[in-house]
This record gives C-alpha cells, sequence and structure tokens, in this order.
C-alpha cells in the first residue's frame, strides 16, 4: 500500500517531537545519565530535519535543503555519541567526526553546483546507514550487553535502521528515486514509514536501557558501601551464603577473613573522621588489589572487614592474609599535608563441611582476629580447632610497628 508522502513526514515529526521531549524529562531527574541529553540533541534534530521537508514540499528552497540534509546527518552522529557515552566509550574517532561533515558538503555540491535529487539520495543514504552499523556494532562490540537486554534491542535496531538505508541506496542507484522526496511512490513511503518505526522503537530503546542503569544504580546503591566501594555487610552475607552452599555441594575449600585497622580510634580522636576515612578508603583499595576476581570482600561495619575466599584452603587463606598485612603496613596515606599510616590485624578460618552456616565459620575468624588483637595486633591468627574444638592457634607474626606509624601521627 502506497501512503501519501507528506503525511509520514508529519507523523514522523510529531513522533520526533515527543520522543525529544520524553528525552529531555528523562535527563532532567537523570542527570548521571549523559547519553540522555545527546539522544535529546538527537530527537530534536531529527523533528527539524522533518519540519524543514515539510516547509519545502518541492525541494527547490535550496536553504532549507541543506538544512534538513544537515540535521539529519547531525542527528545520525548525536545517535552515535549517546550510545557510546551510555556504553562507557569516548566520542567516536576523528573518522567518525568528519564523516557528517563530508557528506554534507557533497550534499551541499548537489544543491547549489549541481542540483541532483538522485546524488543526493545516494550521499544521504549510504551516511546514515554508515552511522548506523557503526552505532549497531558499539553495542554489539565484545563486552558492551554485559546481558542487557535493552543494548542488545537497541544493537538490532540499529542494524535493522542501518540494512533499511542501504537497501535504499541500491535501489535508487539501479531504478531512480523520483523527482522530490516527497513524490508518492513506493520507495518513498518505504523509507518513511521505516522512520516512523524507528522513531518510535529506538527511544523505547533507549529509554529501557536508561532504567535499567537506574536500577543497576539502586541495586549497588543498596549492594555497596558508600565510602569503600566494597560490598556492605548485607549484600555480602546474601553472596556469602550463595557459596558456601556451592563449596559443600562441590567438596571445594572455602576460607574467611576477618580484619581489623589497628589502634583506629587514635587515627579519628588525632587527625578527625576525615583522615579515618581516607585510611578505610585506602585499606579498600589495597584490599581489592590484593584479592582476585572471584574473592569477595565487604566493609563489614565499622573499621572491620571480612573477606570471602572461594576454592581457597586454610593455607593458602594465611599465605594471602600475611601478605594483605606487610602490604598494607607499607601504605602511606595522603591527607592534609600529612602521611598516616596504619596497621591491621586478620583472622583466618576454614569453612568445614560439618558446617551448617557460613556463620560458623565467620564466627570463628572474628574469634581468631580478636586473638590477634590480645596478642598485640599487627598479625595474622588463623582458627585451628583443638580436640575440644574451641582453641585457635597462632600463625604469623610481624615484628612490632613502631608506635608512630601504627597510630598514624
Amino acid at each position: 500500500m502506497i501512503l501519501d508522502t507528506r503525511t509520514l513526514v508529519l507523523v514522523a515529526f510529531g513522533m520526533a517531537i515527543t520522543a525529544a521531549v520524553t528525552f529531555a524529562a528523562s535527563w532532567r531527574f537523570n542527570r548521571d545519565i549523559q547519553a540522555l541529553r545527546y539522544w535529546v540533541w538527537t530527537y530534536l534534530l531529527n523533528a527539524l530535519g522533518l519540519l524543514l521537508i515539510v516547509l519545502n514540499p518541492t525541494g527547490q528552497v535550496s536553504w532549507l535543503l541543506l538544512g534538513s540534509n544537515m540535521a539529519f546527518c547531525t542527528a545520525a552522529l548525536m545517535l552515535l555519541w549517546g550510545s557510546r557515552n551510555f556504553l562507557g566509550r569516548p566520542r567516536p574517532s576523528i573518522l567518525f567526526m568528519a564523516a557528517p561533515a563530508l557528506a554534507i558538503l557533497a550534499m551541499a555540491y548537489f544543491i547549489f553546483a549541481d542540483f541532483d535529487y538522485r546524488a543526493r539520495v545516494l550521499i544521504s543514504a549510504f551516511y546514515l546507514g554508515l552511522m548506523a552499523m557503526a552505532t549497531a556494532y558499539e553495542h554489539f562490540r565484545p563486552g558492551a550487553a554485559r546481558g542487557s537486554a535493552p543494548v542488545k534491542v537497541m544493537g538490532v535496531l540499529q542494524l535493522i535502521h542501518g540494512t533499511s538505508q542501504w537497501t535504499r541506496f541500491l535501489v535508487v542507484a539501479v531504478w531512480g528515486a523520483g523527482d522530490n522526496l516527497l513524490e508518492v511512490n513506493a520507495v518513498q513511503t518505504a523509507v518513511f514509514y521505516e522512520a516512523c518505526l524507528m522513531i518510535v522503537a529506538v527511544p523505547i530503546a533507549c529509554l529501557l536501557m536508561a532504567t535499567e542503569r537506574l536500577h543497576e544504580n539502586l541495586r549497588r546503591m543498596a549492594m555497596n558501601d558508600d565510602l569503600t566501594g566494597l560490598l556492605n555487610r548485607r549484600a555480602f552475607m546474601d553472596e556469602a551464603r550463595r557459596h558456601f552452599a556451592r563449596a559443600l555441594r562441590q567438596g571445594s575449600p572455602l576460607s574467611v577473613l576477618m580484619i581489623d585497622l589497628d589502634h583506629f580510634k587514635k587515627i579519628n580522636d588525632a587527625r578527625g573522621h576525615d583522615a579515618g576515612d581516607a585510611v578505610l578508603a585506602a585499606f579498600a583499595d589495597e584490599l581489592r588489589a590484593g584479592l582476585r576476581r572471584s574473592d569477595l570482600p565487604c566493609r563489614y561495619g565499622g573499621e572491620e572487614f571480612c573477606v570471602l575466599l572461594p576454592d581457597t584452603g586454610m593455607d593458602g587463606a594465611a599465605a594471602l592474609a600475611e601478605n594483605l598485612r606487610r602490604r598494607f603496613a607499607a601504605v602511606e596515606v595522603p591527607f592534609d599535608g600529612a602521611m598516616l599510616s596504619a596497621t591491621i590485624s586478620i583472622g583466618v578460618a576454614e569453612a568445614q563441611p560439618a558446617m551448617h552456616m557460613i556463620e560458623e565459620a565467620i564466627s570463628q575468624a572474628d574469634r581468631a582476629l580478636y586473638a590477634a588483637k590480645r596478642g598485640g595486633r599487627d598479625c595474622v591468627i588463623r582458627f585451628e580447632a583443638s580436640e575440644d574444638g574451641t582453641a585457635p592457634s597462632l600463625s604469623y607474626r610481624s615484628r612490632p610497628v613502631p608506635a608512630a606509624r601504627s597510630a598514624a601521627s
């Protein structure tokens, strides 16, 4: 069925304005998602391009013709920028920055120097197809989707749009393009019908991506400690129980570290809570740097931290704890013109097949930690039950650390 091209353009214009307003409202309340700003401009420019087409029904007013082409070319680039921004990538390379300029210059030549409608359609279709394919590639790039359905859907939509534009290029190259953009024919009906579908579908996909990102951010806020970025206690326990169940099921070792910053109150009293926060954040960074991707660290509360070590027995966990203790003892934290230092005490325990809950292993590691604090701090104690199942044994002790370092003076 062949539809009136002017009507399709007006419908597309209304949809583009609606999409731009929707993105602007979303951007107002979600400033953390910078891509929304690019998408606002994408659809404002698309709306402008469509409006200029309606205002120039014969296609003979040169400056309106150039304006609409410039708007569409820039809108395609903005959509690509938005996708790259959303997916954590920089702006496009100089090649894609130059692409719209070259396309606009070429179309300007066929408007002012050698008026040729078919040549302009070929340039426009090839360029818009290229930008759509580049955007699709960003959404299918390894690691881009991370299991996100909206990201994949956006990639599919851009792949369809790019294919449509390149199909238009081939059709026009072989059979011609008619006399002007508003001519009623099958090619123009297909072009603007597809444009209407994309103006509806693409913003929906973009908004779903933004909504998913917001949910991720809220989930991260609920699960992570604000200061250190590590898991909070509640989220850690949920993950620890799952790891414990898997370890029991597979018969694999699982160990726990309980860690406490020594004399932390003295740091707060001497330098203030901001200094204490700086030391906690520095320790969290050191903790992440010294662990494997599979290990699970958390801020357990105050200056206490807990680490779950999957597929790790007692010996491996104690060695890792000692390495962590030595490394952090050498760390100096810059704060307010001074260098702060601190030490840590660590308790180590290994989950046993007879245990019913991971909390039992955490409790043993906590008992070993308190043994380390009673034994002088700045050491690693591992819980090894004696015959009566109660006595933790000492493993590793560093030489005493000067008071000036441990007190972070």
